[in-house]
């Protein structure tokens, strides 16, 4: 009998191997190179304004990622997470001391932990008084070690193996409408298969045996919202940041000309006016502007008209 040829093409082990399928968008993506595509587009734009784009993107992440999960975090929460996203580009936070390390960094000092969760969680919503809607269960509290030992592993093999990675980031996203279609794309077949109670106190108990059903997910969904939002990042919104970065410094550029004033009321000139259609109110120009004249206020209104305002 002839030997046949396997090739090995899982992206995990036993303990946790996710499924991504070749569909056309997938094999698209293979094809892309985002970081290459992106050091196109920023190759024309000075270091310093990439750097300044790079920390507005990581602040408008954050506080997307925030309202997807309907939280309000506070200014210092906010800071260490952007903190965090900023580490995450030198270093591999995939260990697991160093994955509950930054988890512990995010939270409040009193809800710090030293190992992965030991108490039933789940995603639901509140619909009346002592009724939840469940829309998704998480594993048993038993199960995280051995997954995330699993999750690790992936971790290793698709970073050792060259994976696209597009595919080994899924499915982190943004956009709540594809980011809540990429979840039911799994949630929504896993719920049909799961049994749990829930008492009155919203205390979860899942009876049974539940682990294979998180170990071979299929994240295919995933993958291509998530190759959706990093093209719109690179493609549009990087650019238009970086655009407006390079026309706001020609403004302020233009309106020093004009009058040789601190950083700060040009900055705060060039706001106000982006908040009044490129004119500034009569009672901001009494109130923190008195000293321009007509002329000279006239010629800086321009100035912010022609360059950020067009935009």
């Amino acid at each position: 009998m002839q030997r046949q040829r396997v090739v090995e093409n899982l992206l995990g082990g036993r303990n946790f191997c996710p499924v991504i399928r070749r569909t056309e968008k997938c094999t698209t993506m293979e094809r892309i190179d985002p970081r290459k595509r992106c050091e196109e587009v920023v190759a024309t734009y000075p270091q310093e304004l990439l750097r300044r784009a790079l920390s507005y993107l990581y602040n408008k992440e954050t506080k997307s990622s925030f309202e997807i999960e309907h939280i309000k975090p506070s200014s210092s929460r906010t800071k260490k997470f952007i903190g965090l996203l900023e580490m995450a580009e030198h270093k591999d936070f995939c260990d697991k001391p160093l994955l509950i390390d930054v988890q512990n960094r995010i939270v409040d000092p009193r809800f710090r932990e030293t190992n992965y969760r030991s108490t039933q969680n789940y995603v639901g919503q509140t619909i009346s008084c002592q009724k939840q809607l469940v829309h998704y269960v998480c594993p048993k509290p038993d199960a995280p070690p051995e997954l995330m030992d699993g999750l690790l592993t992936a971790h290793q093999v698709m970073k050792e193996g060259a994976v696209p990675a597009i595919v080994h980031a899924a499915a982190m996203l943004k956009n709540p409408a594809l980011y809540d279609h990429s979840l039911k794309a799994f949630s929504s077949p896993l719920m049909r298969l799961v049994e749990y109670d829930l008492d009155d106190l919203g205390q979860m108990t899942v009876p049974g045996e539940t682990g294979r059903l998180y170990r071979y997910i299929d994240m295919t969904a995933q993958a291509e919202a998530l190759y959706d939002f990093v093209k719109l990042t690179i493609e549009h919104e990087l650019v238009e940041e970086l655009d407006f970065l390079a026309n706001y410094d020609r403004t302020k550029q233009a309106i020093q000309e004009i009058v040789d004033m601190p950083d700060r009321l040009i900055d705060l000139f060039i706001q106000l006016c982006l908040q009044n259609n490129g004119r500034l109110s009569a009672k901001k120009r009494e109130s923190h502007f008195g000293f321009l004249t007509d002329d000279e206020l006239a010629s800086m209104e321009n100035a912010v008209q022609e360059g950020c305002a067009k935009d």
